[in-house]
This record gives C-alpha cells, sequence and structure tokens, in this order.
C-alpha cells in the first residue's frame, strides 16, 4: 500500500475515534440525550473498525471504497487537529447543549465523516461500495439526528 494512502486511512480511523470520543464528552455531560450521543459514539467507533479493516484487509483486494476518504491528507490533519482542541476544550469548560450540537453539526459535515456518510447513502456504485454499506449496517444519518435534536433544543442551523 502506498505510504499516502495508509496515511489517510490512519488520519480517518483517527477522525473517527475523535468524534467518539466527543460524543462520549456530551453523554456525560447530557443525560438527558444519552441514548442519542450513545448511538453515535457506537456508530463513530465502527466506523472506526471499518475502516481499520478496509485499510488492513480490503483496500489491496479492491474491496473498500476510496471515495470513502477525503484524499486530501492536510485537510484531514486541520480537522482532526480542529477536533482534539475542541474536545480538550470542552472538557476544561463544559459546552451548552446548542454549542455542543453546532461543533457536533460541523463535525458531521466535514471531510471523512461526509464522505463516509455519502457512500453509505447513495445507490452502490461498485461490490466494494455494497459490501461497505452491508457491513456499516446504517442508512440514518448522524447529521439528520443532530438536526433533529437542534430543532428540539432551538439551536439555530449555520
Amino acid at each position: 500500500m502506498d505510504a499516502t494512502i495508509e496515511l489517510l486511512f490512519n488520519e480517518a480511523i483517527r477522525m473517527e475515534r475523535y468524534v467518539a470520543a466527543l460524543y462520549r464528552l456530551f453523554e456525560k455531560l447530557f443525560p438527558e440525550e444519552y441514548t442519542v450521543w450513545e448511538n453515535l459514539v457506537a456508530e463513530e467507533e465502527n466506523h472506526a473498525a471499518i475502516i481499520r479493516s478496509g485499510r488492513d484487509f480490503f483496500f489491496e483486494e479492491g474491496l473498500f471504497p476510496f471515495e470513502a476518504l477525503d484524499r486530501d491528507l492536510q485537510r484531514v490533519r486541520s480537522i482532526n487537529a480542529l477536533i482534539e482542541t475542541t474536545l480538550a476544550a470542552f472538557r476544561r469548560h463544559p459546552p451548552t447543549i446548542g454549542e455542543a450540537l453546532l461543533r457536533s453539526l460541523e463535525f458531521e459535515s466535514c471531510s471523512v465523516e461526509y464522505y463516509y456518510q455519502h457512500v453509505l447513502q447513495s445507490k452502490p456504485g461498485s461490490n466494494a461500495a455494497a459490501l461497505f454499506q452491508e457491513l456499516s449496517g446504517q442508512s440514518d444519518s448522524h447529521e439528520r439526528r443532530i438536526l433533529d435534536l437542534m430543532k428540539k433544543y432551538g439551536v439555530q442551523a449555520p
């Protein structure tokens, strides 16, 4: 595997784990929505596992839909740094539910999350994409669930 492609996989896995850690924090901070955050944590961890399996077993065989990854390594690294900084800041100074939802929406709309969800919700263009959808087992958009919570709490989407 090309070194750059391996780095893209590693950064994508890292992003999924950071987003899961952020949602795990929100589970604790906003127990009234525990189930939503708990489900998002589990799904993000599942995404990381699927991408890791894609890197380790499926990519070389042409069975991982490369369109599920952002190919701009610097952008992915920048987003990971932003998520990591946000997570540290929220641990020091807990956000309001509105701030948490706005950041969640921002991170779900970016890079790896966007491409991952796009492949899940699109009609499979290849056997690799169909396998990816089947392994992921999800069609419900994270972004939609966050927007539903925003509506519930009267938080305006940007």
